[in-house]
């Protein structure tokens, strides 16, 4: 005969295995099986950087996907498209100091223009950031 302290304890380690294991989906049909890639997807927005002005010449700093990217003397009009993710920082600044003039900066997502400035002077700056939505 087998000591009763034995047996409670290979009894209790048996329903803890069998509580460890993977539930019997064909049993109870409400127990949904795993789905395939799950987890959020990854949104992707078209963006356009677009610069324009009466100056024929700035100096470009603007965020892409991996940083910043700076393009001076950058001849006017200028345009960048690229993709962005979700949440995305976008940011396009443009300077001309060396003539008078104007210089304007837009910023479009899938399409909808989100963000535009502009700057008519001597030294002429204008700076657009937007973050696209998650």
């Amino acid at each position: 005969m087998q000591h009763p302290a034995r047996l409670a304890t290979a009894l209790a380690a048996a329903v803890a295995l069998a509580a460890c294991q993977s539930p019997d989906r064909a049993a109870d049909p409400t127990i949904a099986p795993p789905t395939q890639g799950s987890g959020p997807a990854k949104v992707q927005h078209s963006v356009v950087y677009e610069v324009t002005g009466t100056v024929k010449t700035a100096d470009l700093i603007y965020a892409t996907p991996s940083g910043t990217e700076k393009l001076p003397g950058a001849k006017l009009p200028w345009r960048k498209q690229l993709a962005g993710g979700a949440g995305q920082f976008l940011m396009v600044n443009v300077s001309s100091y060396s003539t008078s003039g104007s210089v304007a900066c837009t910023i479009t997502v899938d399409g909808k223009v989100v963000k535009q400035a502009a700057s008519s002077k001597e030294a002429v700056v204008a700076f657009c950031d937007y973050a696209t939505p998650s």
